[in-house]
This record gives C-alpha cells, sequence and structure tokens, in this order.
C-alpha cells in the first residue's frame, strides 16, 4: 500500500534520532578519507574542514600518493597538473612586476593580491611537497572568502601532522640531468595521545647554467 507522507515524516524523524552527529573539526582538515589520488575532504571551500562532495566550489586536489607519483616537489610544480592556473613569473606581458613567484593567476583573473594559503592562512613563499600532505586549487569568486584573493582562483597547501599510534620511515632520492639532486626523509612515531613528525630535506636545483646553485635545506618538526 501507500504510506501516508505523516507517516513518512515519523519514519525519517525515527531514523534521524537513531544517528549519531557527525561533529566536523574546524581549520584542520583530515586526510584519513583520502583513498589515492581521491581526496575526501577540503579547506579551501569555506576555512574549516568539510566533505568535498558537498562543498560548493570548483576544487582540484593533489593528495600525498599523487605528489609522490608524479615527483611534484612544490606547489609552482603542480601548476602543470591542475586546471585554470598560470604562474605569475611564467605569463607574458604581465603588468606586475613585483618578484612574488608564488603568486599565480587563476582562469586568467589578474594576480594582483592573489597569495597562497597554507592549513587556512595567508603563506608568502612556494610550499614545498616535502612537509606538505596536500596541494589545494580552488576557482571561481568563491575563493575571496579568505580575504586576500583574487576573482579567479586559489592555491592552498596542508602541512604533514604526526599521526598517532604508527611507526614509518620514507626516504627518497634523485638526480636530474644537470647534476642537481633532492633527497628527503620522513619520519613519524606516534602513541597513542602523543605522536612526532620529522621531515628533513636537502636539494640542488640546478639550472642549465654551469657552476650555478641553488641549494635547498629543509627542516620540520611537528608534534
Amino acid at each position: 500500500g501507500v504510506l501516508d507522507p505523516a507517516e513518512i515524516a515519523q519514519k525519517n524523524a525515527d531514523e534521524a534520532k537513531g544517528e549519531s552527529a557527525i561533529v566536523l573539526t574546524p581549520f584542520e582538515v583530515s586526510t584519513d578519507k583520502d583513498v589515492g589520488y581521491a581526496a575526501g575532504n577540503t579547506l579551501s571551500g569555506g576555512r574549516v574542514d568539510t566533505p568535498l562532495a558537498i562543498t560548493p566550489g570548483s576544487i582540484s586536489i593533489m593528495t600525498k600518493e599523487f605528489l609522490e607519483d608524479f615527483n611534484v616537489t612544490n606547489i609552482n610544480d603542480a601548476a602543470m597538473w591542475t586546471v585554470g592556473m598560470d604562474l605569475e613569473s611564467a605569463t607574458p606581458n604581465s603588468t606586475t612586476d613585483t618578484g612574488a613567484t608564488y603568486r599565480a593567476q587563476f582562469r586568467g583573473a589578474p594576480s594582483d593580491g592573489n597569495f597562497p594559503t597554507r592549513d587556512g592562512n595567508l603563506n608568502f613563499g612556494i610550499a614545498d611537497s616535502y612537509n606538505s600532505e596536500r596541494f589545494e586549487f580552488t576557482r571561481g569568486p568563491d575563493s575571496t572568502m579568505f580575504g586576500d584573493g583574487g576573482p579567479g582562483g586559489r592555491q592552498g597547501s596542508s602541512t604533514k601532522r604526526g599521526r598517532f599510534n604508527s611507526t614509518s620511515t620514507t626516504l627518497s632520492a634523485q638526480i636530474d640531468s644537470w647534476t642537481g639532486y633532492r633527497a628527503t626523509v620522513d619520519y613519524n612515531k606516534g602513541w597513542d595521545r602523543f605522536a612526532l613528525r620529522l621531515n628533513l630535506l636537502r636539494e640542488n636545483q640546478k639550472p642549465y647554467q654551469d657552476d650555478m646553485n641553488r641549494v635547498k635545506t629543509g627542516i620540520t618538526i611537528a608534534g
């Protein structure tokens, strides 16, 4: 038979009472729901940890697995893998000359004042993947909710955090055709209520000119 609308409403109300409330931790995106290249949550849609499926925005996320598989070493390198993002330093006829290599254009909109974010806060620099859990790219005017953002979009990153009840060590090393090199260490030690994570970086991104060096050393400790 056909259920009465009042009976359907009462049935839905009873089922809702039996379900536990979902508590979202604000300002700290969780990567527990990430599966391979597919991300579960995001900070880019509105400053708080929100399921990506219900976020009202056009957002692309590069997970840790993607960064490793495609050897994306920083957020600028990620530009070639995302949509609608052009680095200011690589944009011809740019109207700005500030030397701010961390700014980018999205959907052709000017990059003036469009600064990247890190864990939801402004970050005046190029995020490196050695201590980053993921990179996020949002497109559209809703990216201006962060304040200092352009109408085209914004790029952001999330830091690596210690993981409870887990012990792991990851080492990586590479060389390139210009005799440059890059080496990283990612160590995590976690107990029930405390976790420590250590990330180390040493690299020399040599350009094509002889006897030129671009050495970078990084140390990040998270507790």
